[in-house]
């Protein structure tokens, strides 16, 4: 992190040219998006508005900034200013500005992707900001989170949860096909197509495996059709010893609460043969999260 006198949060960007980096800083009193000058330390404040921004993303191409603010409640707007300065804009459909956050752009600058609360869930979109338009991407019952351009442009990869099973997902933007990846049920995140565009790297862990990262190789061309992927495991933090298939994965359940609402929940079932078996249950507290499919050594410890 640069070296100020001011609080910072860790969400910062370079900019291509690698002269300035884009931050939030309270210098002023609020944090607001700044550039700094790597050269002299000079830091300029480059949106003047009543909001607290909370994440930055300089474009490709230099030309731009887009950034993330808290605007009104829960609510998160995205704003993109030109870099040199002017008016910004404010991501915007035919209803008005989104609920939207997590902007990353496209490679060559001119779209950017974005996850938008609109429709009650998270879904993905772009905004071409050369023609104003805005397209939605995503329009499933499921949170769909953390999109990631190819390097060509054509394609995004991003994460879906079913019922706190995590896994990948890849659309071609231009004949809409996508395909579901895993590994295996758990929590995927953070995913990146390497720079040839022939795979996606992301992080992985689940009740039986710990948090590593794994290389995901696409079939031929990167298409999301065709020969099945194959996964390789690049960080091994588990002792060697330690083996997934010690562990249990737990089974996705449904059952229904006294007031009609249904209720999702996860089953462990210790390995063996029993007549009667102890239960546990364990509540999550929520209010609006969710029990995901996650290495947890507790219920391991419960199920031993």
């Amino acid at each position: 992190m640069p070296n100020t006198p001011d609080a910072l949060y860790e969400n910062y960007s370079w900019s291509p040219d690698g002269q300035h980096i884009a931050l939030i800083s309270n210098r002023g009193g609020r944090f607001a998006a700044h550039t700094l000058d790597v050269a002299t330390g000079d830091l300029r404040r480059v949106i003047d508005h009543p909001y607290s921004d909370v994440d930055v993303a300089w474009s490709p191409n230099g030309k731009h900034i887009a950034l993330t603010a808290n605007t009104q409640g829960q609510d998160t707007n995205i704003f993109v200013i030109p870099a040199k300065g002017g008016k910004p804009q404010v991501l915007s459909d035919e209803s008005g500005p989104l609920d939207a956050a997590a902007p990353r752009w496209s490679p060559e600058g001119q779209r950017l992707a974005f996850v938008s609360w609109r429709h009650g869930n998270a879904d993905i979109g772009y905004w071409n900001l050369e023609a104003g338009a805005v397209r939605r991407v995503t329009n499933e019952k499921w949170d769909e989170e953390q999109p990631a351009w190819s390097p060509d442009g054509t394609q995004l990869v991003y994460t879906v949860n079913r019922d706190g099973d995590v896994s990948l997902a890849v659309v071609d933007l231009r004949s809409g096909r996508r395909r579901r990846l895993a590994l295996e049920p758990g929590c995927h995140s953070d995913p990146q197509f390497t720079p040839d565009g022939g795979s996606i790297v992301c992080a992985f862990h689940n009740s039986r495996r710990t948090a590593d990262l794994w290389k995901l190789k696409l079939p031929e061309g990167s298409k999301p059709s065709g020969s099945s992927p194959r996964w390789t495991q690049l960080t091994h933090s588990a002792p060697a010893d330690v083996k997934p298939g010690d562990f249990i994965l737990p089974q996705p359940v449904r059952w229904k609460a006294p007031d009609g609402l249904t209720i999702p929940g996860l089953l462990f079932e210790p390995k063996g043969i029993a007549k009667r078996r102890p239960a546990i249950l364990y509540v999550h507290g929520g209010p609006s999260w969710q029990t995901m499919i996650v290495w947890s050594p507790l219920i391991q410890t419960w199920l031993a």
